[in-house]
């Protein structure tokens, strides 16, 4: 009995042991699995953090790329420029974008958007954007649409006007056929009177077919003459078209100087070579005291020919025939003034009144002083509208102001600040900026109304006017001076109380322009009787030169 309990004591034991090693190892099992999915848990949440930052990094992206190019175009709302505040400072950061496909073309893009528009860094906004240039240059468009429609209307005035030339020469050339009808007509006349003297009929046809050439010819050159204006008229027009497609351009257009024609020439010169006789008179409407200058015959202004002279009409002689005094030479010697030199005005027009403005110093005595008074009185001598001029004394233009019928703005000589060492902050200083500002808004607003802008010296020299030889710099700072301009009359004193300066002043000048005048200035009008009993041998004297200027010409 006692060896049977002490063995089921034992039995006991090793089962509880075995249930105990079972129990273990299945407990064992079990924690290895239970930590073994918390593990995978733990990868799957960290992968997924993963990727949800990825997809905010990818939604940050795009979203500052919508919001970047929504705010430069101009269409993005206040809670859009506020997002992309934000996400402007993360991306600047690195807080996204980095690996992306376009990552370089977005940088490339912010980059030239901000240099193109602008960013406000204090404001975290554009400063500019497609929007508001678009309207900007809708506006530009429309300005140049209105300057383009002024243009056009004034092309159709000026074509209207050479149509009435052209007409006009059309009737004189009429008129010239029937002249030469009526001498042709005339000749076979005096032929049938003078069949029985064999000896005066020779006589008489030499001397009327010699007429009668010279009328052919003469009507000839007259014809190839209105042939030649009216293609160079047509040559106008198309340059005119040229002129206003360089404005549209923004270019700068050709002065109409450099198409200038002749007004006329001279048909002969006195014997003393004081007076010359030129092929304009009343028929032409030209009246004394006008002048013009004197050039070689054959080209155009622009074909670099030098001025030699000028004349001044002292008495109209006939329809058109007129002597005129010498009152310039350049270089006697070398370019005499001979018969067939053509004269040139481009201010004078016997049909139209030509129209100019005036800015800045005009010189008319060389001592560097304004004398723009002066030189408004010559121009209105010669029938020249100003229709507006720049006053010195006050710094403001006087008159209606600038049009579309103003022909040149007459640019006077620019005042040098640098040359008179003055300081900023000088009164002078800014009295010569201001004058300056003037005649750069003046020069500006010609250009945009198609004006010719021409130096006041080059103006002078192509109408006539006599001009100081040395002249000094103007003196923008010193008192307007009174000098009598060639083919002005002397000013009434209440006019020049205030703008002329004080009488031991003007006495050095007069002599100034005297030197030039010696030669002619005693008898201004002795060889005038002579030429009027003389006058079919003038006009036979006029034919010649004709005859030979046409032939240098050819």
């Amino acid at each position: 009995m006692a060896k049977a309990k002490g063995g089921d004591s034992k039995q006991g034991l090793i089962i509880t042991l075995v249930f105990f090693v079972i129990l273990s190892i299945g407990l064992g099992i079990t924690a290895y699995y239970g930590f073994d999915g918390q593990q995978a848990l733990a990868d799957q949440k960290k992968e997924a953090e993963t990727k949800q930052k990825a997809s905010d990094k990818a939604r940050s992206w795009e979203s500052y790329k919508a919001l970047l190019l929504k705010a430069y175009a101009g269409h993005a709302a206040k809670e859009d420029l506020e997002s992309l505040a934000d996400l402007r400072g993360k991306y600047d950061k690195g807080a996204f974008g980095k690996g992306e496909k376009d990552e370089q073309e977005i940088a490339d893009l912010t980059k030239k958007l901000d240099t193109d528009f602008g960013w406000d860094k204090t404001n975290s906004k554009p400063l500019n954007t497609y929007k508001d240039k678009v309207a900007t240059l809708t506006a530009q468009l429309a300005k140049a649409e209105d300057t383009l429609a002024k243009e056009k209307a004034s092309t159709a005035t000026a074509l209207a006007q050479m149509e009435q030339v052209r007409l006009a020469k059309d009737a004189e050339n009429d008129k010239l056929k029937e002249q030469l009808a009526k001498a042709q007509k005339e000749t076979a006349d005096e032929k049938a009177r003078k069949l029985e003297a064999v000896t005066v009929r020779d006589e008489t046809i030499q001397k009327y077919q010699g007429e009668i050439d010279t009328t052919k010819k003469s009507g000839a050159d007259k014809q190839k003459e209105f042939d030649a204006n009216i293609a160079k008229r047509d040559k106008q027009v198309q340059q005119q078209d040229a002129v206003i497609q360089k404005m549209r351009d923004k270019d700068k257009p050709r002065s109409i100087l450099d198409f200038e024609s002749p007004r006329g020439k001279i048909t002969s010169i006195d014997r003393r070579g004081a007076n010359a006789f030129i092929n304009l008179g009343s028929a032409d409407r030209v009246k004394p005291q006008l002048t013009f200058s004197i050039f070689r015959s054959g080209g155009g202004l622009s074909d670099g020919r030098e001025r030699k002279g000028a004349v001044e009409v002292v008495r109209v002689l006939g329809d058109h025939f007129s002597m005129a005094r010498i009152t310039e030479v350049q270089d006697a010697g070398r370019e005499p003034i001979l018969p067939g030199d053509v004269v040139y005005n481009p201010s004078w027009n016997p049909n139209a009144r030509t129209r100019v403005a005036i800015a800045g110093l005009i010189d008319l005595s060389g001592d560097g002083r304004d004398n723009t008074v002066e030189f408004i009185r010559a121009l209105e001598k010669q029938g020249i509208v100003v229709d507006e001029y720049l006053d010195l004394k006050d710094l403001a233009f006087k008159g209606p102001g600038l049009s579309l019928q103003t022909n040149y703005l007459i640019m006077g000589e620019s005042p040098q600040i640098t040359s008179l060492g003055l300081r900023e902050g000088d009164t002078r200083t800014d009295r010569l900026q201001e004058i300056l500002k003037k005649m750069g808004e003046k020069n500006t607003e010609a250009l945009k109304l198609g004006i010719t802008v021409v130096p006041a010296r080059r103006f002078m020299s192509l109408i006539g006017l006599q001009m100081p030889n040395n002249p000094r710099p103007p003196d923008y700072n010193a008192r307007p001076t009174s000098v009598l301009a060639p083919g002005a009359a002397k000013a009434p004193a209440a006019e020049d109380k205030g703008d002329a300066a004080p009488a031991a002043e003007e006495k050095p000048e007069k002599p100034a322009a005297k030197p030039k005048e010696k030669p002619e200035d005693k008898p201004k009008e002795k060889p005038a009787p002579k030429a009027k009993p003389d006058k079919p041998a003038k006009d036979e004297m006029e034919k010649d030169d004709k005859g030979k200027a046409d032939k240098d010409g050819k």
